[in-house]
């Protein structure tokens, strides 16, 4: 799941916002992208999740240093750690 969710929020970074940190028309792609997988794939896929996913990314863009070990959730807990 951890890889599936990198790459979603990959495609999300370098397919609808050209690499960019984020897209230039705003939120409303995450949300048409939301409301399309959930239509698709069911449940899983809401804006706070793609937003997640998107973030997983942009962190973690060298894929290679995800780690088996750690679950969806516990790296949802080290994204909320701010840098500040």
């Amino acid at each position: 799941m951890l890889s599936s969710y990198w790459n979603i929020g990959g495609l999300i970074v370098e397919d609808e916002q050209k690499n960019q940190e984020r897209a230039q028309y705003g939120e409303q792609t995450l949300k048409h992208i939301s409301r399309r997988l959930k239509a698709e794939l069911g449940a899983g896929f809401s804006l706070t999740n793609l937003k997640t996913m998107r973030r997983f990314f942009l962190v973690y863009r060298k894929g290679q240093i995800l780690s088996d070990q750690l679950s969806w959730s516990h790296y949802c807990e080290l994204l909320a750690i701010s840098d500040n």
